[in-house]
């Protein structure tokens, strides 16, 4: 009860709710947090965050919460937009806050870059299974070159694979690292000359931010996207 501000992340379960009717009770502030476009019919359906966001209940607990903020934080411009048109929420409370390393990671940045000399070129694609409908998008164009060697971080993308439709025989595949420190550790080791971005053309991923970008920066590979994506524009 000595707090000041109850903070809450994206809510979309009862307990938000209650949270809020609580911070209320004892004069608290409410300060609510989006990284992703969550609202209404935003998440397409490939994506597995599509059955827990898009439930009624979520919802419902959604069109609860944002109202009744103080003030909102948001990872980028399109969530704000977005949030000012369904909800009629005052622009002037909420805050667009990108994403940033923390400045003392790159202390821990390795002093290289990868060879662009080299004949193999290295395209590494980071994220989670949620990404498999934008993979699906993008299969018919990530193909074998006897010049370009794949890497795919986090998740296992078997729709690429040639048994199921896709054009890769072999898929080179690494687990997530943790702690995060390990992580940014394990991008620059990998070397890659290049960060693949795939992200199916929807109103969620418009939402989405350029965090890719950042950690292919961080390994030293350049960026590959889609300009029609705003942060990536």
């Amino acid at each position: 009860y000595r707090s000041d501000i109850v903070f809450l992340h994206s809510p979309v379960h009862q307990t938000a709710i209650e949270a809020i009717q609580a911070a209320r009770l004892y004069g608290k502030k409410v300060w609510l947090d989006f990284d992703d476009m969550i609202f209404a019919d935003d998440i397409p359906r490939s994506n597995l965050a599509w059955t827990f966001f898009n439930s009624p209940a979520s919802q419902k607990v959604l069109r609860a919460c944002i109202p009744a903020a103080d003030a909102i934080s948001v990872s980028t411009e399109t969530i704000k937009q977005r949030i000012i048109e369904l909800f009629n929420y005052p622009e002037s409370q909420i805050w667009v806050i990108p994403n940033a390393f923390p400045d003392e990671l790159w202390k821990h940045r390795a002093a290289f870059t990868p060879d662009l000399n080299q004949p193999t070129k290295r395209i590494m694609w980071r994220g989670s299974v949620t990404h498999e409908g934008d993979l699906y998008k993008f299969r018919n164009g990530i193909k074998p070159h006897k010049n370009l060697e794949y890497l795919f971080v986090g998740h296992l993308p078997w729709i690429l694979d040639k048994q199921h439709d896709g054009h890769l025989e072999n898929i080179n595949y690494h687990p997530w690292e943790k702690p995060l420190e390990r992580y940014w550790m394990m991008l620059q080791q990998a070397n890659p000359h290049y960060i693949l971005v795939t992200l199916e053309e929807c109103d969620f991923n418009r939402g989405k931010s350029n965090i890719a970008w950042m950690e292919g920066t961080f390994a030293g590979a350049a960026c590959i996207a889609q300009a029609s994506m705003p942060e990536f524009a």
